[in-house]
């Protein structure tokens, strides 16, 4: 069974997944699994900054892996494109390093080797995404992988979901007034872990944690480090897909 909600056909939406340098090749078939029945298809830069994407789109996901790479080719026209495209109405879903170029200012790894500080220009989220949240990063490899305990506010008490982490951001810098809400904060830290918030006309949607990451994917022939999230995923499973629900109730 997919994450996604079995939508009727009049209630499907037009999902972009970017799929270009910096893309996680582990991580993109499960965002795109993730949308479920919705009309869903990948993006590479060339096609965000030719601009005819944006109106036969209801949301461009931007997934988990290196926030570097997509600022080398979407800086200018294509980070516009995306900027204007929300404005008018259409939502924004960043998962991880696209969490961190949704948002103002990327703090990284700070003082060691990997480590970025700078803007990045969507600036969605006027605060800063800060990282890794807890816990170590190798970009290298996935030995350092692991789970965070996330609590969800959902409106009908707080919740809690085991998602797969690996050196995402917490959100600081939230302010009274800028259209952004916490949905969720890490247990480990009590920093939040998704939020979501306005842009104009439309919905922006930030997650610290790899929500789309679902164990039922995973094959002898997934990564052995990925491989040892089945049980803590599988545990809360029931949650993550009331998390998604919410979160496409959003979209």
């Amino acid at each position: 069974m997919k994450l996604g909600v079995n939508f009727t056909l009049s209630m499907q939406k037009k999902v972009r997944v970017y799929a270009d340098d910096g893309v996680s090749r582990v991580c993109l078939p499960h965002v795109l699994h993730m949308f479920g029945d919705w009309d869903v298809s990948t993006i590479d830069a060339a096609a965000i900054i030719d601009g005819a994407w944006m109106s036969d789109a209801d949301v461009i996901c931007i997934p988990g892996g290196a926030s570097i790479p997509y600022a080398r080719k979407l800086n200018g026209t294509g980070n516009g494109n995306i900027r204007e495209f929300v404005a008018a109405g259409g939502a924004y879903f960043g998962i991880c390093a696209g969490a961190y170029y949704g948002a103002n200012r990327i703090e990284f790894d700070r003082g060691k080797p990997s480590e970025i500080i700078g803007e990045h220009e969507l600036k969605f989220f006027s605060g800063s995404a800060i990282g890794p949240a807890f816990g170590q990063f190798d970009g290298r490899t996935y030995r350092h992988v692991t789970f965070s305990d996330n609590i969800l506010s959902l409106g009908n008490g707080d919740r809690r979901v085991n998602l797969m982490f690996y050196g995402g951001p917490y959100f600081d810098g939230i302010k009274s007034g800028d259209g952004f809400s916490v949905l969720a904060t890490y247990a480990e830290t009590g920093q939040p872990s998704i939020i979501h918030g306005k842009c104009g006309s439309g919905t922006v949607i930030l997650s610290g944690a790899h929500l789309s990451i679902d164990e039922k994917l995973f094959t002898a022939n997934t990564n052995r480090h990925l491989r040892t999230l089945a049980v803590p995923l599988s545990a809360t499973a029931n949650v993550r897909r009331m998390l998604m629900e919410n979160i496409f109730a959003m979209l």
